[in-house]
């Protein structure tokens, strides 16, 4: 019906001498899609970046008004018929195939997505190792683009270590395990002592990771997929500026992990606050990788205000959260200082709980900006590569980590 509509308001303006109607009629019709069908979009949501085609729609409607000069006494659709009648059928036959294939050229292919989105749900159960990226390549392309890679032997003792603490979920490159193929390391070769350190950390990091969503294994719709999409563009060009970290510690970013460590965490503690959740402008966390070429913003991490809290998911399973339960705070730094040991801190420290987290990655980790867990050898491989690709800033003269300290020991 609607469609009906719309080709009446399309043929009304050529074929009569009060285009009027028909020109108002159409942006009203437009303004009935945006409210209906195109939801604002988004501009309500907090991360809708235009308003969507129907304003300027409308706007080219009303740009075509006519004014008040006089009217040609034929309309210019009928003239151009009455002289030239081959060349109007001609056109209007044209024009009716174009119409008719694109209604229906769409459908055919959304219909065909989501057989094979399907399928490949179906047969997901079967599907481990590199069968889970194909899978997940088929449910969520988009997603994976800035994924570029690791070493073989680091992602297979991440299987091996997922497949231990079976969180089980969605199967995406690069998350809970699963290998990326696409991702390779391409900088220099990092020290074997920060390759240990960063991997002994890890390790115990992965002990403590409880997902909010454990078993969250649905694909995601194609509006999820936008959702999450959404979400990674308008926190990265939020967070764009700091890439300097001195602006992020001028905006109130402190750390709250030990800075001897190459991964140090930042946070702003007054945006712990419930308007402030999953915000792009207000992201309650900063990921710094520190490499020989100096500091590099690695993630924004949203945090939600208080520990049990849930946080939202706009991309179904894209966005998952999750929290850290084993970890220690006091010591010498009052930082996060380490792990606990028999479900026990050190003597004068404190055990910390933490809230629901999501990371948005600003480098290529594998698996792309909303995987969970890549290891921390791979967020400082990335952070480099960011640095050679000219994604991130280069600080000559900068201080090598010296991955010593509370957690570095």
């Amino acid at each position: 019906m609607l469609a009906g509509v719309s080709l009446v308001v399309a043929a009304g303006p050529p074929l009569s001498r009060r285009p009027r109607p028909f020109l108002v009629a159409g942006a009203g019709l437009q303004a009935i899609f945006w409210v209906t069908g195109m939801a604002l979009g988004g501009i309500l949501t907090g991360m809708g970046t235009d308003p969507n085609a129907a304003p300027l729609v409308a706007l080219l409607a009303f740009a075509m008004v006519p004014t008040l000069h006089a009217v040609p006494a034929s309309a210019p659709g009928r003239v151009f018929l009455s002289r030239h009648p081959v060349a109007g059928a001609t056109t209007s036959v044209a024009a009716l195939a174009v119409l008719v294939l694109s209604s229906t050229y769409p459908i055919a292919v959304a219909s065909a997505s989501a057989s094979a989105s399907a399928s490949a749900s179906a047969s997901s159960s079967a599907e481990s190792g590199a069968g889970g990226a194909a899978h997940a390549s088929a449910t969520a392309p988009a997603m994976t683009g800035m994924a570029m890679g690791g070493s073989a032997s680091s992602q297979n003792s991440h299987a091996a270590k997922a497949a231990k603490t079976a969180k089980g979920g969605l199967a995406i490159p690069g998350m809970d395990g699963q290998v990326d193929p696409s991702w390779h390391y391409t900088g220099p070769s990092l020290p074997a002592q920060e390759v240990s350190v960063l991997t002994t950390v890890y390790n115990e990091t992965e002990k403590g990771h409880a997902m909010q969503t454990p078993n969250c294994a649905t694909a995601p719709t194609g509006a999820e997929t936008e959702a999450a999409m959404q979400l990674v563009q308008t926190t990265s060009s939020a967070v764009a500026k700091y890439k300097d970290i001195n602006v992020a510690k001028a905006a109130g970013y402190v750390p709250i992990t030990d800075p001897r460590y190459p991964v140090v965490h930042y946070l702003n503690a007054s945006y712990m606050r419930s308007k402030y959740v999953l915000d792009p402008n207000h992201v309650q966390s900063l990921v710094y990788a520190f490499t020989p070429d100096g500091p590099v913003l690695v993630a924004a991490m949203y945090l939600m205000p208080r520990v049990g809290d849930e946080g939202p998911m706009p991309g179904g399973c894209l966005t998952q959260w999750h929290a850290h339960t084993n970890l220690c705070t006091g010591g010498a730094t009052g930082t996060i200082s380490g792990f606990q040991t028999d479900g026990a801190c050190p003597a004068g420290e404190n055990t910390l709980l933490t809230p629901e987290m999501l990371h948005v990655w600003q480098v290529p980790v594998p698996g792309g900006p909303l995987t969970m867990d890549p290891t921390d050898q791979q967020v400082v491989e990335a952070g480099i590569m960011a640095q050679q690709d000219g994604q991130a800033p280069a600080t000559p003269g900068a201080v090598v980590p010296a991955v010593t300290g509370s957690f570095g020991s």
